[in-house]
This record gives structure tokens, C-alpha cells and sequence, in this order.
């Protein structure tokens, strides 16, 4: 592999991880973010404006690869990341810190659906199953390594230290993409058009968007709902806590690189339901078991099934649609999977008003297994034509 295709490479494998950064990089400082911006609740909502911000920005990714193409758009969204990113830094008051939460949002989505479009432009069929499970992995272990980077830098820099490292990020990767991401990328052969997608997305992918809006309230439990678990079977500080969000993160990583496997051997119905079995099954044991050691293991249980899940809804919302809607299709199924992320307490509320707050924990895990189910069932995909022609090129503007 030359240096160019590896400098690529790297910049294809970093969607997730731009998004990620976005809200883990924010973990460590918010105590003195608080300080700055007056107070805890102000700056819990400066967090939350980023994920706004990924949500709108996946509605609009679609217009925005269709005006400057997926190379022009790759390095307009690294840049607006780090003047983002800087700017928090160079005018720290709540509304300019605020508002450059909110663009450094839109800025990794629209990154991210650009870096998933050249994915599914430069590969195919199993392989680029194997690099969206890549993609995945990735950003969980770069979760956890910012969380500690950004909590020693914090000992120098303060609250700035999360702007800092994001802004330095997204500079170092939109250097490498205008070293390494070509004018003209091939397309790749074996592409799957699904009937009826040419022009629109199609009915098949809009179900894997009801998934991902599913597995996005799942995934807010082990980080949301599980602390307060743990404090009420006795652990009110100590490593419990993030060692169990560090084990949701290493299962998740690992569920995201065997998907591929699995998917060979399963098929990707059968990767969906074992994605959706985990999940809702580590969630379930949440509410209903009672012990540290066993809320640990059900948050690496739900982990494992994030990591076939998440995979699954953006390697098969790509499959379904034509090579021309993968930018588009890639910003909506970020929008429906933090749409899932935000919602989440607020789907919790009637059932714990009904069950309490472990038996709201049930009622979801098991209202989740049945509307996966139903999904599943409501229309089989028809077959995928395969359009295996020779390798053609696209220019990319």
C-alpha cells in the first residue's frame, strides 16, 4: 500500500471517530466548562447542542455532497470542525461556545457522510462490510483514549483542553485528505441498485432508519440509565462506573469488527436479530439484575450487540440505496441514530410511570425486540441487482 493509499485509508476509517470526539472529548472538562458558562445545567445543554447539530446537519448532508462532491466536502467539513473548535477556545463566552458546539456537530456529520460515501465508492460486498465494522471499532477505541487525553491535557490547558485536541484533530485529518483523497475515484465493482432507488432511497432503507432509531434509544442505557443503577446497588463512586462504560466501549468494538464475519456466516437478517438480541437482552439484565459485577457484565452484553447494530444499520442502509443517494443516505442514518440517543429519556418516561425505573428497563427491551421483529417482517427486500461491469471511474468535483 502506498503512502497516499494509506493516508486515504486513515481518512476513511475516521467518520465515526469525528463524531464520537465531538461528545466524548467534552466528558472530562464539563466541571470547569460549568464554571465558565454559569453553571451545570448550562453547560450538560452545551453538550447536548452538538448532538443537535449532528441531527440537523444529516438532513442537510444530502444537498451538501451534491454541490461540491465528495472530495470538496470532505475537506470544507474538516475545516468548518476546526475553526469550530478554535473558535471555542480564541471567544470563550456561553454563546459563542455554544454555537461552535452546535457547528462542530453539523461539521462531523457532513465529514462522516462524505468519508461513508467514498467507502462505498472505493469498496464493495464483504469488503466494505469490513471497513464500516473498521470505521465502528475505531471510534470506540478512540472514545476511550480521549477520555483520558483530554483529562491529563485538562491539567494544562483546563476546559480548553477537549477544543484543543478536536481542533488539532481535524487539521491533521484535513491535511491528509488533500494529500490523499483523488479527484477521480473508482467505482467499485459489484454495486448493489436496489429497484425503484435510482432516484429516491427507497422504502428498504427508510426501515434500516426506524432500526437505527431504535438501537440509538438502546445504546443511551449503559451511559444514561446504568450509573444510576450502580449507585443504587451501592456504588456511589469509584472505578464501577466508567470501568462499565469502558466495557460497553471494548464490546462494541469487538461486535464491530466481526460483523463482517457474522454476516457471511448469518447473513445480514440474522446479524440484524443477533445485534438486536444482545442489546435488548443486556438491557434487559439491567432491570432485572441487582449486583455490581452483573450490571458490569450486561453493559458488556449490550455493548456487544452496539457493535453488530450500528454496523449493521450503516452497512445495509448503504446497500440499499444507489450510488448516487450514499452521501445523502449516510448524514439521515447519523440523524436517526442520535435522534434515538436524544429521545431516549423521554421513551423511558411512560414506562417507568407504569414500572418503576428497572421494570422501564424490560418494558423497553422488550417493546424493542418486538417492533425489530415486526420490522424485519413488514417487507422483505427484494433481491439486489448486481451491476458487475468493468471498473468505471466518477469524477469527483
Amino acid at each position: 500500500m502506498s503512502q497516499r493509499n494509506l493516508l486515504e485509508f486513515l481518512v476513511i476509517c475516521s467518520p465515526n471517530v469525528a463524531v464520537g470526539l465531538v461528545l466524548a472529548a467534552m466528558t472530562p472538562i464539563l466541571p470547569q466548562l460549568a464554571d465558565v458558562v454559569g453553571g451545570r445545567e448550562t453547560a450538560e445543554f452545551m453538550v447536548s447542542l452538538a448532538s443537535f447539530g449532528i441531527i440537523a446537519g444529516g438532513m442537510l448532508s444530502g444537498a451538501f455532497l451534491g454541490r461540491l462532491g465528495i472530495r470538496r466536502s470532505i475537506i470544507a467539513a474538516l475545516l468548518l470542525y476546526a475553526l469550530s473548535a478554535f473558535g471555542g477556545v480564541l471567544w470563550p463566552t456561553a454563546l459563542m461556545i455554544g454555537s461552535c458546539r452546535f457547528l462542530l456537530g453539523v461539521a462531523a456529520v457532513l465529514f462522516s457522510s462524505a468519508a461513508v460515501a467514498l467507502t462505498a465508492r472505493r469498496f464493495s460486498g464483504a469488503h466494505r462490510s469490513r471497513v464500516i465494522g473498521i470505521q465502528q471499532a475505531s471510534s470506540q477505541a478512540a472514545n476511550i483514549m480521549t477520555v483520558f487525553a483530554v483529562g491529563a491535557l485538562a491539567r494544562f490547558y483546563g476546559w480548553r483542553s477537549a477544543f484543543l485536541l478536536l481542533g488539532f484533530c481535524a487539521a491533521l485529518l484535513c491535511l491528509m485528505a488533500v494529500m490523499s483523497v483523488s479527484r477521480v475515484a473508482p467505482v467499485a465493482q459489484g454495486t448493489a441498485l436496489q429497484e425503484g432507488a435510482k432516484e429516491g432511497l427507497g422504502r428498504d432503507f427508510w426501515r434500516v432508519c426506524v432500526f437505527a432509531l431504535l438501537f440509538g434509544i438502546l445504546g443511551m442505557v449503559p451511559f444514561a440509565q446504568l450509573p444510576f443503577l450502580l449507585v443504587s446497588a451501592g456504588v456511589g463512586g469509584g472505578s464501577w462506573i466508567p470501568s462499565a462504560s469502558a466495557a460497553c466501549f471494548v464490546l462494541a468494538a469487538l461486535g464491530a469488527v466481526i460483523y463482517a464475519t457474522a454476516k457471511t456466516r448469518l447473513g445480514v437478517h440474522g446479524v440484524f436479530l443477533l445485534g438486536l438480541c444482545l442489546e435488548s437482552a443486556g438491557v434487559l439484565a439491567m432491570g432485572t439484575v441487582h449486583t455490581k459485577l452483573s450490571l458490569l457484565v450486561a453493559s458488556a452484553i449490550a455493548g456487544l450487540g452496539m457493535g453488530f447494530g450500528n454496523t449493521f444499520v450503516f452497512d445495509h442502509g448503504i446497500e440499499v440505496v444507489a450510488a448516487s443517494q450514499h452521501g445523502r443516505a449516510a448524514g439521515l442514518l447519523f440523524s436517526f441514530l442520535f435522534l434515538g440517543t436524544a429521545v431516549n429519556p423521554l421513551v423511558l418516561i411512560p414506562f417507568e410511570t407504569l414500572f418503576g425505573q428497572r421494570g422501564s428497563l424490560v418494558a423497553l427491551a422488550v417493546a424493542s425486540l418486538a417492533v425489530g421483529l415486526i420490522g424485519l417482517t413488514w417487507r422483505r427486500p427484494r433481491p439486489p441487482v448486481v451491476i458487475a461491469s468493468k471498473l468505471t471511474t466518477r469524477t469527483l468535483r
